[in-house]
Parts: structure tokens; C-alpha cells; sequence
């Protein structure tokens, strides 16, 4: 396949999005983010870092002008070591839950607040005493946050939120890890009549 004609189909695939509207009732959304979290404490006896990383595509509707109503599935990366890297572990697992977010406003600058609530299967991998042990298991994942949406477009948003997140049993009664993180992400919106 030719430069032109991939250029063709991209272009075909997205000009119908950047016509001139915001958000309306009934409108579908597809997007993504990705979200990253970082602590570190170098203590001379423990030396504990943490990284974790969330990628997540998001398909939804709006409900309203200001209501979004979808589901999501996350594809989520931890990394913990501590004892100066001795002990550790790491962790793959894969999420899917509903997820409902509400935009203020109708500027191009818009805030928004959203919460999302997901089953999630995940692989551990652990090291202690320099023995290695794996073991699979499910528990609940519970983000709640609040950002910003930039409307490149009419159709097209870019935002950037940060939120709290917490894995915990499968009936979220209470939280074990919890941490904070940033997420960036693209929010698509299609118009009923767009598709008529």
C-alpha cells in the first residue's frame, strides 16, 4: 500500500470527527490514556521504589451534553523493589469496569471529573531471599479524579487528569495499595447523524 493511500484512509477515517460541535446527547466516544505513578524513598535500610503504568482504551456515550457514560479496559505494569533492590516484585494484569465522567461547561478549556470501577486478573512475580515465586489472582481496581479536556477540535479532545487509584478486594470494601498518578489520554466523538 502506497504513502497516498494510507494517508487517504486515515484521513477518511478521521475527517468525519473534526467537524465543529461539542459534546451532545447521544454522541459515542471512543479514546485512550495512558497513566504513569512513581515513588521513591532512598532510605539506607529499605530503599523503596515504585513504579506502575496504565494503558486504557475507553468507548462510551453521552448521556447528556455533560455526562459520560462507557466502560474501559486497562492493561496495567507494576514495579516495586525495596532492601536496595533485593526484594521486589512485578506485576502484569489486564482490568475491565465501567467507568462515567462529567465535563463542566462547554469552553474549549473544559474540567471534568470521573470515576471508573474494574474487575481486574493479574500475574505476580515475586522476589525474596533471592527466590523468585509466581502466582496469579484477581481483586478490584477503583479510580476517581478530575482534569482537563482541551477541544483540539469540535470532535477531538486532549486531556490530562490526575487520580487517586486503589486495587482491593473483589468487593471494594477497603484498599490495600494505593498510590496517585497522572494520565494523559484522546477522547474521539462520533455524532449519531454523522453515521446517517
Amino acid at each position: 500500500m502506497n504513502t497516498k493511500c494510507r494517508w487517504a484512509l486515515w484521513g477518511a477515517l478521521f475527517i468525519p470527527c473534526i467537524g465543529w460541535a461539542q459534546p451532545q446527547k447521544g454522541d459515542f466516544t471512543l479514546g485512550g490514556s495512558i497513566s504513569t505513578s512513581h515513588r521513591g524513598s532512598w532510605d539506607s535500610s529499605i530503599g523503596t521504589r515504585d513504579f506502575r503504568a496504565v494503558l486504557a482504551p475507553q468507548a462510551g456515550v453521552f448521556v447528556n451534553d455533560h455526562l459520560r457514560l462507557g466502560g474501559v479496559l486497562n492493561a496495567s505494569f507494576s514495579h516495586s523493589r525495596w532492601n536496595e533492590g533485593q526484594e521486589g516484585f512485578q506485576s502484569r494484569g489486564i482490568s475491565i469496569g465501567p467507568e462515567v465522567a462529567y465535563y463542566f461547561g462547554e469552553k474549549r478549556w473544559t474540567p471534568f471529573v470521573f470515576g471508573a470501577i474494574q474487575l481486574r486478573w493479574y500475574q505476580n512475580i515475586r522476589l525474596q531471599n533471592g527466590v523468585e515465586t509466581e502466582s496469579t489472582n484477581r481483586n478490584s481496581f477503583t479510580q476517581l479524579g478530575g482534569g482537563i479536556a482541551y477541544w483540539v477540535a469540535p470532535k477531538v479532545a486532549l486531556q490530562a487528569s490526575v487520580n487517586y487509584a486503589a486495587y482491593g478486594p473483589l468487593i471494594p470494601t477497603s484498599f490495600g495499595v494505593q498510590f496517585l498518578s497522572s494520565r494523559i489520554g484522546v477522547l474521539f466523538i462520533w455524532n449519531r447523524s454523522d453515521s446517517e
